[in-house]
């Protein structure tokens, strides 16, 4: 699969890694793939699913190196796995959960159609609570 974004073409080099992947979703890990352009094997950033559910949702995360942010590196990143979720895994449902000053992370959720959801407080670090305020968004299949 690949996406093209603001005039650059990027890749989900998925489909050699199918099977691993839909191996290691079946016994509940994490699916985490580096970003790349389709025409480099550059790193540019991390993008995955956790929390990865049988009712058919999962959290989309992502980070981009900082020399290659504002290039549309996590929006394409974001479509290309949310694309992945629900055509390769069948998944319903995607939520990006942001943390409230993070401007760009917000812009991506909105460039990908994302919805707006709700404010998420902080918990108490270190017991599974968010460690940040958040804003929650989704994808819906």
């Amino acid at each position: 699969m690949d996406e093209d974004v603001a005039g650059r073409r990027y890749v989900c080099n998925c489909g050699s890694t199918r099977r691993r992947v839909h191996s290691s979703v079946a016994h509940g890990h994490v699916v985490r793939l580096a970003i790349t352009r389709i025409d480099s094997a550059a790193f540019l950033g991390r993008v995955g699913l956790d929390r990865i559910s049988a009712s058919g949702t999962a959290n989309v995360g992502y980070w981009v190196r900082t020399g290659q942010t504002g290039q549309g590196v996590a929006t394409a990143a974001v479509l290309l796995i949310a694309r992945f979720g629900f055509e390769d895994l069948g998944l319903q449902r995607l939520e990006l959960l942001v943390a409230a000053d993070n401007l760009a992370s917000r812009r991506v959720a909105e460039k990908v159609g994302a919805t707006f959801e709700g404010v998420l407080p902080a918990g108490p670090h270190g017991q599974g609570e968010l460690e940040h305020t958040s804003y929650c968004f989704s994808l819906d299949r």
